[in-house]
């Protein structure tokens, strides 16, 4: 063996371990980038599908200059409304002479973009915010080098979300969204930890299998004519049980009822993920001009966490069957 093979084996055994966390870091930066874009693919084509669907095919007659309505098959919007003799039906506003005003599917449409545009930059900002501090020894000691600053990340974490939930009508637009992003980065911070907990392979597939999850129950929660309000309820209450199960396993560190939980946990955040977005639909068709940015901000909340716990259980899921 020649010397400079002797020198070179003798550097790379001595910055052996600075090479292995460099090409760690690579690794996790393209499988984050990776995971992205399948997330970003999914939110796209679930909403091309939607729009499709929901699209008013263009109108084929040429010849007539109006629609024709018959107004008794048509809901009257509101007295005022009623009083400009304004009505609507199909999808479409109408006025008594039957000519068409306005395309409430295409305003409904323009408004969940926002939502699933802004949960899509939360998510980008998580996955950053995530992927820096695993990158950062400085960073990472601050955090899970002194407990009192987890709790502080969770603390804060909840008093953003229930505040703006609680206060989304009685401040502005801009500053909702400033909240909004902070959670986002908060949760970044705390989400940083599954680096640690599972290997990236792991954190792959889940984020995949959370995304095409997500992406199908949102598509049915868009599109279904059922009343989806009924099913809250009861996931609602399912939450909550998770919950209480989750806190006392923590003292009981049941394996089994740990499955048990994960597999719910699974359930129901599939389930709120169709019910959230039937609902943010409800509210925005109902919305004006003046809250539909507010509204959409609410709507990216929700399926935001919706998504943030599905991909964690899963995750759970993923990393129990690699042990």
């Amino acid at each position: 063996m020649s010397q400079k093979k002797v020198d070179a084996y003798k550097d790379y055994k001595k910055n052996r371990k600075e090479i292995l966390k460099k090409e760690k870091r690579k690794q996790k930066l393209e499988i984050g980038i990776a995971a992205l874009i399948c997330a970003a693919f999914v939110a796209w084509f679930g909403f091309s599908v939607y729009q499709k669907a929901t699209a008013k095919p263009a109108e084929t007659n040429t010849k007539a200059a109006t629609v024709e309505v018959n107004m008794t098959d048509y809901e009257e919007i509101t007295d005022s409304s009623y009083n400009k003799g304004r009505y609507s039906g199909d999808g479409m506003s109408y006025d008594k002479g039957g000519s068409v005003m306005t395309d409430t599917r295409s305003l409904l449409a323009s408004a969940m973009t926002k939502v699933y545009t802004w949960m899509m930059v939360a998510l980008l900002v998580t996955t950053g915010v995530a992927l820096y501090t695993v990158s950062s020894p400085r960073l990472l000691q601050l955090i899970y080098g002194n407990s009192a600053v987890i709790w502080i990340l969770f603390i804060a974490e909840l008093g953003l979300v229930l505040g703006l939930s609680a206060g989304l009508q009685k401040i502005k637009q801009s500053t909702a969204i400033l909240l909004f992003l902070i959670y986002a980065a908060l949760n970044g911070l705390v989400l940083s930890s599954i680096f640690f907990a599972y290997d990236i392979g792991s954190i792959y597939s889940a984020f995949a299998a959370s995304a095409l999850t997500f992406g199908v129950m949102s598509l049915v929660g868009a599109l279904t004519k059922r009343d989806l309000s009924g099913l809250g309820g009861i996931l609602f209450m399912g939450l909550i049980g998770v919950i209480i199960a989750s806190v006392i396993n923590i003292f009981w560190s049941n394996d089994i009822l740990d499955s048990v939980i994960t597999y719910i946990g699974v359930f129901i955040f599939v389930g709120l993920t169709a019910y959230d977005t039937q609902k943010i639909k409800q509210m925005m068709s109902m919305a004006d001009s003046q809250s539909v940015g507010k509204v959409a901000i609410y709507g990216a909340l929700s399926l935001y966490l919706d998504f943030i716990n599905l991909f964690l259980y899963i995750l759970r899921l993923f990393g129990r069957n690699r042990n």
